[in-house]
This record gives C-alpha cells, sequence and structure tokens, in this order.
C-alpha cells in the first residue's frame, strides 16, 4: 500500500508532467501543409457533368480522366481531357449489366486501382444516400461496382461493357470509396 505521502507526490509529479506537456504542445507526425500558388480555371465540363461527385486520373492514359454525376445518372463514366487551357470531351461508356432500375441510384466516388487482371480497374461507390430512401430494400442495396478501364483511341473510344459487382449491403451510406 502506498502511502498518503508517496500518492501526494505522484499525483502532483503527473499534474507537473501534464503541465509541462501542454506547455510545450509537442505534436508528433504533423507537418506543415504544401504551399500551392493561386488556383486557375482550366476549362469547363460538358452540360452532360452538370453534378461531378467523382473524378479520377487514368494511371495508364496520362492525361486522361474519368468522372461520374452524382445521383440519378445513366451509369455512365465521362473520359476527358486538359488540352492547354482547355477541357476535352472524349465521350462516355455506359456501365451496362446493372439491373436495378433506369439510373445510378447515388454514385459518390471513383477510384482506380488494381483488379483480378493484371490491368487497371475503375472503381464506382453506388453508396449515397441522397434521398434518403437506401435502407428500404435489397433493390436499393449500397454497391461496389468495378470495371477494367477502358482503352481510349482519340479517334474512337474503346469500351469493355463487362462490369462485376463486388460487395453490397443493405444500410448505410457513404460519401467516399
Amino acid at each position: 500500500m502506498i502511502s498518503n505521502q508517496v500518492a501526494s507526490i505522484l499525483k502532483l509529479f503527473c499534474r507537473v508532467v501534464l503541465i509541462l506537456a501542454f506547455a510545450f504542445k509537442v505534436e508528433y507526425g504533423a507537418a506543415e501543409c504544401l504551399k500551392y500558388g493561386t488556383p486557375t480555371q482550366i476549362g469547363k465540363l460538358k452540360k452532360a457533368l452538370d453534378e461531378v461527385s467523382g473524378i479520377v486520373a487514368s494511371r495508364r492514359q496520362p492525361g486522361v480522366f474519368w468522372a461520374h454525376n452524382d445521383s440519378l445518372n445513366k451509369f455512365r463514366l465521362h473520359a476527358f481531357r486538359v488540352v492547354s487551357n482547355s477541357v476535352q470531351a472524349l465521350g462516355y461508356f455506359k456501365v451496362s449489366g446493372i439491373n436495378l432500375g433506369v439510373h445510378a441510384m447515388d454514385w459518390e466516388d471513383i477510384a482506380i486501382g488494381p483488379g483480378p487482371t493484371s490491368e487497371d480497374w475503375i472503381y464506382i461507390a453506388d453508396t449515397g444516400n441522397n434521398f434518403f430512401d437506401r435502407n428500404s430494400g435489397r433493390k436499393r442495396a449500397l454497391r461496389l461496382i468495378r470495371v477494367p478501364e477502358p482503352r481510349i483511341n482519340y479517334n474512337q473510344i474503346k469500351f469493355s461493357d463487362d462490369y462485376e459487382k463486388i460487395g453490397e449491403t443493405d444500410k448505410g451510406a457513404a460519401e467516399v470509396l
């Protein structure tokens, strides 16, 4: 058993350590954010992209970006590139085979990464809940979908419309992938 005097000394020591820690406020792992210049508008997206919710740069096709709209879009991934100071639309890819209505429920994010083959795959998170009805049954399940990244010929986009639904759940919502 610790005597009252030793307990008092330990409490005082702990208080002094805490006071010193807050006084000198040592921050571990924090780094200053990189500074950047003034942002510049480089162009405008086509009207077809009027509510962009996700955008990702291609890993295998330099300068190509993929984007999609938020809720109630038509299962379309739009390709574009930035040339000089303008945005050049390259076309869109219709993700087919999803038998859950005419529109994607609420696509929130997009990413590119590895998949079951050596090529890059585009991952689409159909996980939003804009209309607060995602939890009303299996037809409105949250979905994670992946498609092989289409190869782009700048005269014509060649797409594969194969997709794979790699997960879904009946509950919740998410805004990022």
